[in-house]
């Protein structure tokens, strides 16, 4: 990139990293009986990480308040839609799976976003450790393998993970690229706030089979959430406000404080990310954040350890939506609406492979810029391993 490129991107684009420090306890995730929703799930728990499009959807609405365009309703002018379609998109995030003609969705000043990540006191950042972490790579019969790949040709070529049992995997852990040997529990870091919650009928009465306990969270002191972002400076030919702020997001719109740091640099949200992952072993690909993939994925990889994480994210349009107190079960154009439920590979997976074809697979499952632009489906890839006695 010449000089000049490089002028006129950083004029045009503002690289932050936002952390995000709760100021009491957070509800991530989760389902709740409710009108909307069916499901009778009593005992409900919320997840460690904000969703990618919560994330999203406080950004968007962030930004129509610091640029003084929000609220919108049925009474607002085209002008005023229009100012805001540009600042922050037409719609919801909708995932690659539902864009059939595979267009990258515009969300107006917002240009890109990095997976959340935790950090310790804004200088150390924590990554969910992968799934095979501990467990030696070992090349023997004897060892425990996951094999989706049955063929007996081949079976002698897998890897094996020593001592791993799948109904026995160890608790959900955090590696910090800066002290690596410093493992951490997230059940450590999370402090469960348990309440008892009541669903309300139309009336405001409570409803039969109403109660349900409901586990908020706390970030021990000194922790916080993170992320990159890549936003223009100017739309609708104004420069875009985003200052450190108070924020409320998740599903009990907890507070937040929000504060900005601004980086002067030519790397991508995605280098900077890509920067705070530790360095580990094997012939494998670490999903270091959620990610939208056919399950096709898990057939193609040598074996897996996996898990996977259920995301539902609200939709509307600032062209149609007017009434954005209500919630439709069904798609709508005047209202917000759930979306499709899926089923997510979680952050900490690990896909192993053993060829550069078998990789080339699985990144093109992966690769859907739609879907990365907002902090799905990252991914580092951890080199090919050559067995001992081999060129």
């Amino acid at each position: 990139m010449n000089d000049n490129n490089k002028q006129s991107n950083t004029h045009t684009h503002r690289i932050v990293r936002v952390t995000l420090t709760p100021l009491g306890n957070f509800f991530f995730g989760g389902q709740k009986l409710t009108e909307v929703e069916k499901e009778k799930d009593y005992y409900i728990k919320s997840l460690y990480f904000p969703s990618q499009t919560v994330i999203l959807g406080m950004l968007r609405q962030e930004l129509l308040m610091q640029n003084g365009l929000f609220p919108l309703g049925s009474s607002d002018s085209n002008e005023k839609k229009e100012k805001a379609i540009k600042l922050i998109g037409e719609k919801s995030f909708n995932p690659s799976f539902e864009n059939c003609d595979q267009e990258v969705q515009d969300f107006g000043s917002i240009e890109e976003l990095s997976p959340v990540f935790i950090t310790r006191n804004k200088n150390r950042a924590f990554h969910v450790l992968p799934g095979d972490y501990g467990f030696p790579y070992s090349p023997k019969e004897d060892g425990q393998a996951f094999f989706n790949n049955t063929n007996a040709e081949t079976k002698s070529f897998l890897p094996y993970l020593d001592g791993y049992k799948s109904k026995k995997r160890p608790p959900d852990r955090l590696i910090s690229k800066e002290s690596p040997e410093m493992i951490v529990e997230l059940k450590d870091l999370f402090i469960p706030d348990e309440q008892v919650g009541i669903t309300k009928g139309k009336e405001g009465q409570t409803q039969e089979d109403a109660y349900y306990k409901q586990v908020f969270l706390r970030l021990k002191k000194g922790y916080a959430f993170s992320f990159y972002l890549k936003l223009k400076k100017k739309v609708n030919e104004e420069s875009v406000k985003f200052d450190s702020n108070f924020v409320f997001f998740g599903g009990e719109r907890s507070a937040f404080r929000m504060d900005i740091e601004e980086k002067i640099t030519e790397k991508t949200v995605a280098n900077l990310f890509d920067e705070t992952i530790p360095e580990l072993k094997g012939s494998k690909i670490l999903l270091t954040g959620d990610a939208f993939v056919e399950p096709s994925i898990l057939n193609i990889c040598d074996f897996s350890v996996s898990q996977s994480v259920y995301s539902r994210n609200l939709r509307s349009s600032v062209r149609t939506t007017n009434h954005y107190s209500n919630l439709s079960n069904q798609k709508n154009d005047t209202t917000p609406y759930l979306g499709t439920p899926y089923n997510l590979l979680a952050r900490g997976t690990v896909l192993y492979y053993s060829n550069n074809s078998t990789l080339d697979r699985i990144r093109g499952l992966l690769d859907k810029p739609g879907n990365k632009k907002v902090g799905f489906n990252y991914y580092k890839i951890f080199p090919l391993q050559k067995e001992k006695g081999k060129e």
